[in-house]
């Protein structure tokens, strides 16, 4: 299954957020470098607020290579 993945850049704190379509919405912490995110990352709306965080949701792009986890430790 291919979830596009979308990174809640806020406060308090910064979350992973993958849509996963009728399944709902999913979040982690997360721990990237901003200014990357900021830079590169679509951004698809500001001021939005998700499970207590507010900040500005960006969506990875389209020209990054798919990553695949093959192991959670």
């Amino acid at each position: 299954m291919q979830m596009p993945t979308q990174v809640l850049l806020g406060i308090p704190n910064n979350l992973y957020v993958f849509d996963f379509g009728r399944s709902g919405t999913g979040s982690a912490p997360f721990n990237g470098d901003e200014a990357e995110i900021e830079k590169n990352w679509d951004m698809v709306q500001q001021n939005v607020s998700i499970n207590g965080s507010k900040g500005s949701l960006y969506r990875r792009p389209k020209t990054m290579p798919d990553i695949t986890v093959i192991q959670k430790d």
